[in-house]
């Protein structure tokens, strides 16, 4: 990763989820309710406009750049995808975006989940990503991802 900012959220966020051995009880920790860290979504917004293309579960993602950070606000229907989002979601929420854009980190890697998920989930974590990279930095995406 090329932004000590996201070495910093990574190593915070992603790294204590790896002294859980067990991917099972990885999974489920992440399926635990959202603690605030990233604020939901509200129903009423809940439509088209805010729906990630390419998931198959049902995912919305509202974001914008305010005073140089990324805000962001999602939910999901499924349990398990919403915290698999979650996930991404905080690492890049209140993410400084003059910072420069970081590369993707493929999350299901990052947390030895690869053999434990679908590969539509991994294709809509791919596309959540996608989005949120392109509402903070637009064209300057580089979708190689790192873990």
């Amino acid at each position: 990763m090329t932004s000590n900012e996201m070495q910093t959220r990574y190593q915070q966020r992603i790294t204590p989820l790896l002294g859980v051995h067990d991917p099972q009880e990885r999974l489920s920790i992440l399926a635990r309710p959202n603690s605030g860290q990233v604020p939901e979504l509200p129903k009423t917004a809940r439509d088209d406009a805010w729906r990630v293309p390419g998931c198959i579960s049902r995912v919305w993602l509202r974001g914008r750049v305010v005073e140089g950070r990324l805000q962001l606000e999602f939910a999901a229907e499924s349990t398990m995808v919403r915290g698999l989002a979650l996930a991404l979601c905080v690492l890049y929420h209140d993410y400084p975006v003059d910072d420069g854009c970081p590369p993707p980190v493929d999350l299901p890697l990052a947390l030895g989940l690869v053999d434990w998920i679908s590969p539509t989930r991994v294709a809509g974590l791919q596309a959540l990503e996608t989005v949120i990279r392109q509402i903070a930095w637009g064209n300057q995406v580089d979708n190689n991802p790192v873990a």
